[in-house]
């Protein structure tokens, strides 16, 4: 058994996989070790882990996790990966995205994909021909209600909405006209263009707001919101 772990910027995600298969996926927001140890006296047979993180201040979680007797990686550049990594400035490159990459590999090997994990930030990331090539960065919903609100004097704090706002009528539809329909405009305009360059090519839509976009989206995509801890079993596999 592994004990795979997604440290993202808003949350961690864990997963108990075997062979694989993920048997169980967990979600924590804090209290992060006595979690983690709640997991590892529920599944003894773990013996191995590995761990994905776009923060840097998890040594105390590797510790953890090593004095139980478990073998721990972190994936990094040094990593063996079964893709070619193209990426200019890997010292730099969030690992979750190869993950994410590899993840979507495992479903769908026979294809080029466009893999979108949208969350904190949403990120755009390409495996063409076996390869990384990059993608594009960009802010996610909550990043660009928060920033309006933090760089204006009047602009109120805003969430997400399941409601659909083309033309605002007041201060608040207004923002999230253009927060909400100009992230799904961005990601839908981004996936034609892939698809125009790569014909054939599988868009796969993971994170935390997946299900926000899946609604939305014009064009069509697979939703796998576990790419990322799908992708971490394949390596450590």
């Amino acid at each position: 058994m592994k004990l795979l772990i997604d440290i993202g910027n808003s949350s961690i995600k864990m997963a108990i996989a075997e062979n694989h298969k993920l048997i169980e996926v967990i979600r924590i927001y804090d209290n992060v070790l006595h979690e983690v140890s709640v997991i590892l006296g529920k599944y003894p047979k773990i013996k191995k882990s590995l761990i994905c993180s776009v923060r840097s201040d998890f040594d105390d979680l590797i510790q953890f996790i090593y004095d139980k007797g478990i073998v721990v990686s972190v994936l990094d550049a040094k990593m063996q990966i079964p893709i070619r990594n193209e990426y200019k400035s890997c010292n730099t490159l969030g690992y979750d995205r190869i993950a994410a990459i590899i993840g979507a590999r495992s479903i769908q090997s026979e294809h080029n994909l466009l893999v979108i994990d949208a969350g904190t930030a949403i990120t755009f990331d390409f495996l063409i021909d076996n390869a990384f090539i990059g993608g594009a960065i960009s802010a996610g919903i909550s990043l660009r209600f928060k920033a309006l609100n933090h760089f204006t004097d009047k602009l109120p704090l805003l969430e997400q909405s399941d409601g659909r706002f083309f033309i605002g009528n007041d201060t608040k539809s207004a923002i999230l006209a253009g927060v909400q329909e100009g992230a799904v405009y961005e990601m839908d305009g981004l996936i034609s263009l892939a698809i125009e360059t790569y014909p054939g090519i599988c868009v796969f839509l993971s994170g935390g707001d997946s299900f926000f976009f899946a609604k939305r989206l014009k064009n069509s995509i697979f939703v796998e919101p576990e790419l990322v801890l799908l992708g971490l079993n394949e390596i450590i596999s």
